[in-house]
């Protein structure tokens, strides 16, 4: 059961039983307490829904009633709150997803620009909820042509985003020599854009080479013979090593490449050389790793020059990236091991897993988020769109009907959950035809409980809405077969005050009308799509300016453009290593709460750490700091809470006591301290919560480790901050600490729109038991003052002061 959201109330809550009960959420307007004889136990019912307009509330409540119909224990209908609106429900059902993806689109621009010109907030938040993510990257193409900002939530998804899948397959392409497909993308793409004949050519390479040994010599049938008799992968020879091997050659006139173009091998030998380099970062930092990657690829470039990203903002254009890097990062710091390999064998995991819940940020306002059913839960949106409502979509088909019968999978008696799971009762059978009926009954019950979960996330997914609710779905997406409307829509056409119009019940066409549209490309595609006119264009006349410019101090001739003098300018200041040069850069547009404190200190260095970062060494306690609050997070969020598992990084790797990275042994003492401390009897209203807020003209981003309801009070809140170093020695250092906690009191105070002054906010230093409580309450304008007075220190020093320290 889920708790924690201030929007949309419980249906019931029964001591320890939760069968047939909805997921829905904690804070109410009223309640009724009821007998039940039969079991003896206390029944609260909640029904009072704070978050969804009235023609919403109805659709999930169509939705939610077969659950109700089946619960054990009785479920109410939720009704709305007092006074709330009729919000809005739209339903289009045509022929072909692309037209779907395309009404869609244009229904949120329509709807954000209503929002808009209603007044009451200028960029309402929106969201697509998807069941399944393979969706996302064709609806958000459709968003950002019809000029609506998206954005992709999750790992799961942004790995189906093509900028991040380019720089996935490079990395599997640095790890695993056989990552062929990987590598083909990565060729055939836009950066060398090798064509098929030479892809070819490319494993006709390869297969020369397997037959040969390191001196190129063929090697004879008795060579091979073992290999024939138990293949060894280890002794393939792959695409990827046969691009390595063109790499090496000095000369590409090799008889190995004879049916590959003079062009093609060109490309091929950049593509090598371009893997080999990257090759060398693999055992450094993971995160400077995907940084190269994509300077490599220039993926950078691209994103930045195209217009349509550059319409919805500069932020936006790598706001892909930038999340696939953030989400690495996350996962190398509470890692045990942080290699390539770890790092790759996560992606893959979330890849393959549609219904993991993943951390997601806030709504967005004026951003539309892509995101899954599974994600969305506990957040809201004043607009929210739900397609590809389909049978055997969404609803989805079950992956395996077998449970626990299926190969490899772990018996449902040895399960945390196996008391809300069917039961196989296999023990009772006698004899062959008992076995058979049990097997039976245990995958119809599987069945049932498959549709009740894909009901319960259709209802999560439409009570998302705080306001307009678009519900879509097509008969033709690419399958051979027309898929018919979902019986989630059906219902909603049904009974006496249907809420969208009758559905089409059948498709007008044979065969899929969008194929010539959609599944037939010319191939290799042009990298620049529609754009290329003008981009050769530009191109054009940037090369004529340059040759007009190059005829600097010549007789007659014109001097150089200025924009081009200070361009080279500013590589010859990065050749020569000036340090004030680099300082002469523009301040970030985003400030981090956590470095706030360093920036007041020494904004020289500080910044200077930011234009350079220099890699560290892991230590100890920064890794044994982020595990605590990673087990802080899911001690908070989890039921009964669960320690970490952990496991200790190879010593020898690093040349220390064995000991020291001892993860759990270095947790344990922290957990003990934490469940001494005041905080272990209470429920944070929030964990991790992350709030950007404008700031100097900037934009400060503040991560929350917790917030607590101040015992004894309703209206006050208690913001902490988790610390795993020492204490301040000293008065100054414990005013520079809480410099980050002002901010956060700031930020939650924006967050959950109430006043700064009923906001308190702690340090818990947790190895040492310290806990700190911040006295003073400086307003966000003073703490803009602090930082707009270190930022002028710094110009200070760049225009005039002695630069030989830098």
């Amino acid at each position: 059961m889920a708790v924690g959201d201030p929007h949309q109330s419980i249906y019931a809550w029964r001591g320890a039983s939760a069968e047939g009960l909805l997921s829905f959420h904690s804070d109410f307007q009223g309640r009724s307490e009821e007998r039940d004889s039969s079991a003896g136990a206390t029944t609260l019912t909640l029904s009072v829904s704070w978050r969804n307009p009235v023609k919403v509330l109805q659709a999930a409540n169509i939705i939610s009633g077969d659950l109700r119909a089946h619960a054990k224990i009785p479920v109410p209908k939720l009704q709305p709150r007092p006074n709330a609106t009729d919000g809005r429900v739209d339903c289009v059902f045509p022929e072909t997803v692309h037209e779907e993806r395309t009404q869609l689109a244009q229904w949120m621009a329509e709807a954000r620009e209503t929002f808009q010109r209603g007044g009451a907030d200028p960029l309402p938040t929106a969201a697509v909820i998807l069941r399944s993510r393979s969706a996302m990257p064709a609806i958000s193409a459709a968003l950002t042509e019809a000029g609506v900002p998206n954005r992709i939530v999750g790992l799961g998804g942004l790995l189906s985003t093509p900028e991040v899948t380019d720089v996935v397959s490079v990395l599997r392409c640095l790890w695993y020599a056989d990552a062929g497909s990987d590598l083909i993308r990565i060729l055939a793409g836009p950066r060398f854009r090798v064509g098929v004949a030479d892809l070819a050519g490319l494993r006709d390479a390869a297969r020369w080479f397997s037959q040969r040994d390191v001196s190129q010599q063929r090697l004879q049938d008795e060579d091979r013979e073992a290999d024939s008799v138990l293949p060894d992968p280890d002794r393939q020879f792959t695409l990827i090593d046969a691009l390595d091997a063109i790499a090496s050659m000095s000369d590409l006139g090799h008889r190995a490449l004879a049916s590959i173009s003079m062009t093609g091998r060109q490309r091929l030998q950049q593509a090598g050389l371009m893997l080999r380099s990257l090759r060398r970062g693999v055992g450094g930092d993971i995160s400077e790793l995907i940084g190269s990657v994509v300077f490599a690829l220039r993926l950078d470039i691209e994103l930045e020059a195209n217009e349509t990203k550059f319409e919805q903002g500069s932020g936006s254009a790598l706001a892909n990236i930038e999340a696939f890097t953030d989400l690495a990062e996350g996962f190398l710091a509470i890692d045990t091991v942080g290699t390539l390999a770890a790092l790759l064998e996560w992606i893959e995991r979330a890849a393959e897993d549609d219904d993991a819940p993943e951390h997601v940020p806030a709504p967005l306002p004026g951003t539309v988020q892509l995101i899954t059913a599974h994600g969305a839960k506990g957040l809201q949106w004043d607009l929210v769109a739900v397609p590809r409502l389909v049978n055997d979509e969404f609803p989805g088909k079950p992956r395996s009907g077998k449970g626990w019968l299926t190969t490899g999978a772990l018996p449902d008696e040895l399960r945390g959950d196996r008391n809300a799971r069917p039961q196989l009762n296999w023990c009772i059978a006698t004899t062959q035809k008992e076995l058979r009926d049990r097997i039976a009954e245990y995958r119809g019950a599987l069945q049932e409980r498959h549709a009740d979960e894909e009901r319960r996330l259709a209802y999560v997914a439409v009570t998302r809405s705080a306001g307009w609710l678009f519900l879509s779905g097509s008969f033709w997406g690419g399958q051979k077969r027309p898929r018919n409307p979902s019986i989630y829509l059906t219902e909603l056409t049904e009974g006496e005050s249907p809420v969208i119009p009758e559905l089409p019940l059948a498709s007008m066409y044979e065969e899929d009308p969008s194929e010539t549209l959609e599944l037939t490309a010319n191939w290799p595609l042009d990298p620049l799509g529609r754009r290329s006119d003008a981009v050769l264009r530009a191109a054009k006349v940037i090369r004529e300016e340059i040759e007009r410019s190059s005829q600097v101090n010549k007789p007659g001739g014109s001097h150089t453009d200025q924009v081009v003098e200070l361009l080279l300018a500013e590589r010859n200041a990065q050749i020569e290593g000036d340090g004030s040069r680099a300082l002469q850069s523009k301040l970030p547009e985003r400030v981090t709460a956590s470095t706030f404190h360093e920036f007041v200190e020494d904004p020289v260095q500080a910044e200077l750490r930011r234009l350079r970062p220099i890699p560290q060494r892991p230590y100890r306690r920064t890794r044994v700091g982020n595990q605590f609050h990673e087990w802080v997070e899911r001690r908070s969020t989890t039921a009964g809470g669960t320690v970490l598992p952990l496991a200790g990084l190879d010593p020898e790797e690093w040349g220390i006591d064995p000991h020291e990275f001892d993860g759990e042994a270095d947790l344990r003492p922290l957990i003990d301290a934490f469940e001494r401390s005041r905080w272990s009897s209470l429920q944070p209203v929030a964990v991790e919560l992350e709030v950007s807020l404008p700031f100097a003209g900037r934009t400060l981003v503040c991560k929350l480790d917790a917030v607590y309801r101040v015992e004894g009070t309703t209206e006050r809140f208690e913001v902490v901050d988790w610390k795993s170093g020492r204490a301040p020695a000293n008065e100054a250092e414990r005013v520079s600490r809480f410099f980050q906690l002002d901010l956060y009191r700031h930020a939650y105070a924006l967050w959950a729109n109430i006043s700064p002054d009923l906001i308190d906010v702690s340090l818990f230093y947790v190895a040492e038991e310290v806990e700190l409580r911040g006295e003073s309450n400086r307003s966000l304008a003073e703490l803009e003052a602090v930082w707009l007075e270190a930022a002028e220190s710094l110009r200070n020093e760049v225009d005039g002061g002695d630069h030989s320290h830098l």
